[in-house]
């Protein structure tokens, strides 16, 4: 009763904040009481009261979208799977999977056996880095599991999520016989497949436990990390950073690191590609010179050269320029500085220095604010119009990397054990690797290792 009233005030000012022309702040309010898992709409008036309220908000922030024309439908039939399954779908799309999960849990709970209401559920929760509850629903669907290789799929992802390797390793002969005869889905199996055998490669090497970042991110990537944060490491960050003020100090450590573990492999890159983003041109130029290698543009379409391709930031790269980096030639290595860990990316560097929620640049002209815990835009300190690029590719050069030791665990003789240990898996693509499969895979989302974020 308590929650179904604090849901009651929660929409009570979302109608406030909308009619007061603050389409945001409404918008705010109702996903409080529609987000997973939705204990204050549990019964059925208030669900329809919220998706009442949610419906002229959602006119506003639909874009293209035809979602609230799904919102009014769901609301007229609250008890209908199919209305409440294409306004949950739609929701996905939207990016607004913790009210979609809300919404598909209840078409769920009218029909369980509905393969597509169940797996977009357990897509929505997966997005969410709410693993435990897509293995939940997932494990309850038996059939499902035995039968379409989309569920059976979708709980070996969140199993290995939560670090359930043996529950993955019953589910790889299901999958891939669920999969035989479908060419394009093959593809689901083998990369089930490959993680389990990435975590067979460093048994007795690392613990893959709840607070084994490195050692999860290659099982579920191929990669390997260079570093972990040292703020928050035993809790509640564990290797990751929320946010991180980013200096040329951490820029040359990434590269030393970098350089150790090419050094170790006996790898002596020919060119550093630079691709057309100023901060990653930054980066590719100390790299080259650091290597004493040449620099070379990233073509359009992409290349089969050997070399080091250097990112600075996931996000500062346009998704048409991260697929012509599909391909993972022999010889090639896919460096990203700062990777965004609460998204998924669809192709998995091979290197990154280190991983974080939100990344500000050494030139960033101010540290951000946030506000209602969002985090407020930045402009940058120096104008590359004014600023010859070569004068700030020095100032990482000449920085001290003793700087970089407030960021980051001294664990350098643990990496270089571990990047020559998982350059002998034929599944890996960290630096010294055979090269197996020609594709890079998928960076998902999270790892069985927890930390804080914003959402």
């Amino acid at each position: 009763m308590a929650e179904t009233n604090d849901a009651s005030e929660q929409l009570k000012q979302a109608k406030e904040l909308f009619k007061e022309g603050n389409t945001e702040g409404a918008f705010k309010a109702v996903k409080r009481v529609l987000e997973y898992p939705g204990t204050g709409v549990s019964e059925t008036g208030v669900f329809v009261e919220a998706l009442d309220v949610f419906a002229p908000i959602s006119q506003q922030l639909g874009g293209d979208s035809n979602i609230a024309e799904l919102v009014h439908d769901a609301a007229a039939q609250p008890d209908n799977v199919d209305s409440l399954y294409e306004l949950g779908n739609e929701m996905v799309k939207c990016q607004l999977q913790s009210m979609a999960a809300t919404v598909l849990a209840r078409a769920q709970a009218l029909a369980p056996d509905e393969e597509p209401v169940t797996s977009t559920l357990a897509v929505a929760l997966e997005k969410e880095m709410r693993h435990k509850d897509a293995c939940r629903v997932l494990e309850a669907s038996t059939e499902l599991i035995k039968t379409d290789f989309i569920c059976c799929y979708l709980l070996a992802l969140n199993s290995i999520m939560v670090g359930k390797l043996d529950r993955v390793r019953e589910l790889l002969p299901v999958l891939q016989q669920l999969c035989e005869d479908n060419t394009t889905f093959k593809v689901l199996p083998r990369r089930m497949k490959a993680m389990l055998e990435r975590a067979s490669s460093v048994e007795g090497v690392t613990t893959l436990d709840q607070h084994d970042l490195r050692g999860w991110h290659y099982v579920l990537s191929g990669g390997l990390l260079l570093s972990l944060a040292v703020a928050g490491f035993d809790d509640p960050m564990h290797g990751r950073f929320c946010f991180i003020y980013d200096n040329e100090s951490v820029c040359l450590e990434s590269i030393r690191r970098l350089k150790l573990v090419l050094d170790q492999a006996n790898i002596t890159p020919p060119r550093v590609f630079w691709v057309q983003e100023r901060k990653s041109t930054l980066l590719a130029k100390a790299l080259a010179e650091t290597l004493g290698c040449e620099l070379v543009a990233w073509p359009e379409n992409g290349s089969r050269e050997p070399g080091i391709i250097a990112i600075y930031d996931s996000e500062d790269i346009d998704y048409t320029t991260y697929d012509t980096m599909q391909e993972r030639p022999a010889g090639q290595i896919l460096w990203t500085h700062a990777l965004k860990w609460t998204r998924t990316h669809t192709v998995a560097p091979d290197v990154v220095s280190y991983l974080s929620q939100f990344n500000y640049s050494p030139w960033h002209r101010s540290p951000p604010s946030v506000r209602d815990g969002e985090v407020a835009d930045q402009t940058e300190a120096d104008d590359p119009a004014t600023v010859d690029p070569d004068v700030l590719v020095q100032r990482i050069l000449e920085a001290d990397v003793e700087g970089a030791g407030s960021y980051f665990i001294g664990d350098t003789d643990k990496l270089l054990e571990f990047a020559r240990v998982t350059a002998l898996c034929p599944h890996s693509s960290t630096p010294g690797a055979p090269c197996v499969s020609g594709k890079r895979g998928i960076m998902f989302a999270g790892s069985p290792v927890p930390s804080n974020w914003f959402n």
